[in-house]
């Protein structure tokens, strides 16, 4: 997984979502619900953010569905489509190669939990694309690079000026600029 430690964040009563649902988390952490987030890269007015990492879409398939380890999108969108619903960022990317190679899609079933997606996979229902950082092989399924290739970044996000109030919130940032961006600190 492309995530930094998660353990070396959650401290006392410092409240860390990863990942984001379509803005929500951002919202939580714009009143005070929560005090961290990791989510992609965006832009609010009184969120401070620093990157942590680039995530690509990959293919998340049925075991011996495809042999290669890459896969063209047109091939991935010829299968019945497992997918985040509409707002999660990695949706947004499949709407926008969806519209980019003029393909029809069969989309069988959205879900924002990972594990129902990739649970429909093993049970061979479709082929799910999802955030290469978010996924994992196992005997009933296969994950395929895309070809071309898309993707995002994520990073953690605050509420500016925080850090200079809030010890425990200095000390994750203090950690996190020790990270290589990878998820193993730099000596």
């Amino acid at each position: 997984m492309k995530s930094i430690p998660i353990t070396l964040m959650v401290r006392d009563d410092l409240h860390l979502y990863r990942k984001d649902r379509g803005g929500a988390m951002f919202d939580l952490l714009e009143t005070g619900e929560c005090d961290v987030i990791i989510a992609p890269v965006g832009q609010r007015p009184s969120i401070a953010s620093t990157e942590l990492y680039s995530w690509n879409l990959v293919a998340v398939a049925p075991a011996g569905l495809w042999e290669d380890s890459q896969v063209a999108i047109g091939d991935v969108l010829d299968q019945p489509l497992l997918l985040s619903p509409p707002n999660h960022v990695s949706r947004e990317l499949v709407d926008t190669l969806i519209s980019s190679d003029n393909h029809q899609q069969t989309v069988v079933h959205e879900s924002a939990s990972t594990e129902s997606l990739l649970a429909l996979v093993d049970a061979g229902l479709g082929v799910a694309l999802l955030p290469d950082d978010s996924v994992w092989s196992g005997s009933s399924r296969t994950i395929h690079k895309l070809h071309p290739t898309t993707g995002d970044k994520h990073a953690l996000h605050w509420r500016e000026g925080e850090e200079e109030s809030d010890p425990r919130l200095a000390d994750v940032l203090r950690i996190v600029e020790k990270l290589d961006h990878r998820g193993s600190t730099r000596t």
